[in-house]
This record gives structure tokens, sequence and C-alpha cells, in this order.
């Protein structure tokens, strides 16, 4: 039976610069604290997190969660970082409180 209710589909905000590579091509991959509801196989919404007007639709090609330390080298070459440990150094500017045993969600598009 059809319903009124809109399709709800997965998304991310990204900062402007961070979207802006996404949109580019430049960033196919993002790591998020702990553990996020995303599906591989799937579109998500890129959403800039300053002007939620500018969004862009990718195809999720891969999630994995697990500890920092075990992101698999494809996610960070998503981010241009060449180790976990640069991811670190990446992410606590936005996560203070992650270490290389955090769980975390990585996900790769394009």
């Amino acid at each position: 039976m059809p319903t009124d209710d809109p399709i709800e589909m997965q998304s991310l905000r990204l900062v402007w610069n961070l979207w802006e590579a996404a949109v580019e091509g430049s960033k196919t991959s993002t790591i998020r604290l702990g553990h996020r509801d995303i599906e591989a196989n799937a579109e998500i919404v890129l959403i800039d997190a300053d002007d939620s007007r500018r969004r862009s639709v990718e195809y999720v090609r891969e999630v994995m969660h697990g500890k920092l330390r075990d992101v698999p080298k494809v996610f960070l070459e998503g981010e241009a970082l060449d180790s976990a440990d640069e991811a670190l150094a990446v992410l606590q500017d936005f996560y203070p409180e992650i270490t290389l045993d955090s769980e975390v969600t990585a996900v790769r598009w394009g």
C-alpha cells in the first residue's frame, strides 16, 4: 500500500572544504567516530554542513566498522591519508577524544 512518507536516504554532513573535495572527486571516503548506520551498495547524500542546500548524491561502495587502527588503506587513501596515525591526527580536530583504539565507521563512495 503506498504511503505519503518521504523516502529517507542516508546522508553525511561534510564541512565546506571537504564537501568541495568530495564533489570534485578528490575525497572518496570518510571516517566517523562510533558506529554509524550506513549501508553499502546504496546511495548517500553528501551535504555541505555550512549550506544544506548544497548536496551531492553518491554511491556507497563499502562500509567498515572497527577500530581506527584497523581501517584499511583504501579508506585512508580516499581521505588522502597514509596511515592510521595520520588519520588520528586529523580526526582529533573533530573528535578530541578519539584514539587508535576507538570504534569508527569508515565509508567509501564513488
